[in-house]
Parts: structure tokens; C-alpha cells; sequence
């Protein structure tokens, strides 16, 4: 099992440093803890020093060719215009995509790593079960996520953790994820967000075996994600499909 993040310096001082490594490097041996920073495209690149022995780094924009093309689309500038108080939902989901969506272009290049692995975002930190509980899931599901439908404030999926085993078909599933942006196919989408498509994206992959992890029981035996559930959209949003 293989667990993978990025992040950019400020994001890596902030959060990498003080919670998701030492929490995961606990865990994990180094060669299984992938962190794809931003350096070649980052102003203030992380520091040498501050690259610590228990984890590996890669520069995902230097993995990822396509990537800084994508996130320097014109229409995230668009959308930063928007003065109308009654499209700040929409805005905050849409111009932020552009920052979000690294954590798919990550995802992307983790499966030429050959192993079941697990994504998580910056400030998530693991629990003591974490490994035996990620384990068993992959080992009989195609892709775990924490499920929040249940509550009605927060109606789209936590992507801050999500489990993949490694089959052509859940490459796929990541490619089509991924096209969505590299196409602009998401500007025609009334919301921008990762999580929102990859909602959408699930509803066009019924072969797969998803697995949706109650999102307190998760957070209370797996891993906690400090920010997202509270980060989440408080508003319904609307059935589009990919």
C-alpha cells in the first residue's frame, strides 16, 4: 500500500511537516510515502531541508506536462470576476478548482506506481488502524470514499481520502476524472470542484465496485481530515451528468 499527497511549500510547513507525515511516517516506510510537490511551478519552492529522509518527493509538475496548462485556463479568471453575492458558493468551488485539481493529476501519476494506494489530502492525519482497515478495503473494493449523502448540508463526497486498487478499470475511471478538465469539459458543469466530479464521474463507471466508508465511523477509527468536513458545499447541488 502506497499513500500519496501534494502540496505546495506553504501548504507542506503548514500541514505536511506538523501532522500528515509524522502521523503517517509512523505507518509507513518511506518508499511508500509519495509526496508530489509543486516546486518547478511554486514562487517559494520547498526547502531541501525541510524534504525530510521518512517520505519521497517528485515534482508533479514536472511528472504531469499537461498540468500547468490546465490550471492556467482563462476561465478560473472568469469566474475570480463574479461579483453577485448569490454566486459566492459557486465562485469559491469554481475558482479553486484550479488548485484542486492537483490532487488528480497526483492520482493520475501515482497508478504508474504499480501498488493499491490511498490519496489524502495535506491535512489529513492517520489513526492507529489505519493500515489494517485500508488493506482490506482494496482488497475487495475498486474505490473506497467517505460518503456524506446522508447529511443534507454537505451532499457531495469527501475526496480529501479515497482508496484505489490498482486494475485498468480504476485507470480508467482516473482518466476520465482527469479529461474532464484537460478537455474544458467542466467549464460547461455548473460546479468546478474535484469532489463534485468525481460524483459525476462514479455515475459513469456502474462496473466498478465503489465503497462509500461512513464518514464518522472513518473519521474515528481511520483518518481525520482537519479541514475538509467543514469545507464541504452547504448547498444542494444540481444532477449534471459527465
Amino acid at each position: 500500500m502506497i499513500v500519496i499527497t501534494t502540496c505546495n511549500s506553504r501548504q507542506w510547513e503548514a500541514r505536511g511537516l506538523t501532522t500528515w507525515l509524522p502521523s503517517f511516517s509512523k505507518i509507513f516506510p518511506p518508499q511508500n510515502l509519495i509526496v508530489y510537490h509543486e516546486n518547478s511551478f511554486d514562487s517559494v519552492p520547498i526547502a531541501a531541508d525541510k524534504m525530510l529522509p521518512t517520505a519521497s518527493y517528485f515534482d508533479l509538475f514536472e511528472a504531469d506536462s499537461e498540468l500547468k496548462t490546465i490550471v492556467s485556463r482563462p476561465e478560473y479568471e472568469e469566474i475570480k470576476k463574479t461579483r453577485s453575492r448569490y454566486q459566492k458558493h459557486r465562485k469559491y468551488h469554481c475558482f479553486n478548482a484550479q488548485f484542486w485539481f492537483r490532487k488528480i493529476a497526483a492520482i493520475r501519476q501515482a497508478v504508474k506506481l504499480g501498488s493499491n494506494f490511498c490519496w489524502t489530502d495535506i491535512d489529513v492525519v492517520a489513526k492507529s488502524r489505519f493500515l489494517n482497515r485500508v488493506e482490506g478495503l482494496s482488497a475487495v473494493n475498486d474505490i473506497c470514499y467517505i460518503d456524506r449523502s446522508g447529511n443534507p448540508r454537505k451532499v457531495v463526497t469527501d475526496t480529501g481520502f479515497i482508496i484505489f486498487r490498482k486494475s485498468p478499470a480504476v485507470v480508467e475511471f482516473i482518466e476520465a476524472w482527469y479529461d474532464v478538465y484537460r478537455s474544458g469539459k467542466v467549464f460547461s458543469m455548473p460546479y468546478w470542484a474535484d469532489h463534485y466530479m468525481f460524483d459525476e464521474t462514479v455515475k459513469a463507471f456502474a462496473n466498478l465496485r465503489f465503497y462509500k466508508l461512513p464518514d464518522a465511523r472513518t473519521r474515528m477509527s481511520m483518518v481525520y481530515h482537519r479541514r475538509g468536513h467543514k469545507e464541504m458545499a452547504r448547498i444542494r447541488l444540481p444532477d449534471v451528468h459527465v
